[in-house]
């Protein structure tokens, strides 16, 4: 029986549509959950931490911009 070759990161949404998003490690996994998740969160439902989601977000999808 074949195995899955290493590890795996795993994040599962529990809401209305259950999902689950598989990833080769933690970095990888963050940014998929930014990209895929919060990017797609409308900014009514963040408050007043817009800006800061915005800007982690970027920066999470932009190695290079990494402080």
């Amino acid at each position: 029986m074949a195995s899955w070759p290493g590890n795996v990161a795993v994040a599962v949404s529990r809401g209305e549509n259950t999902e689950v998003l598989l990833a080769e490690n933690g970095d990888v996994l963050s940014r998929l959950v930014a990209l895929h998740w919060v990017a797609y969160t409308p900014a009514s439902t963040l408050g007043g931490h817009v800006g800061a989601i915005r800007e982690g977000v970027r920066i999470l999808s932009c190695p290079q911009c990494r402080p």
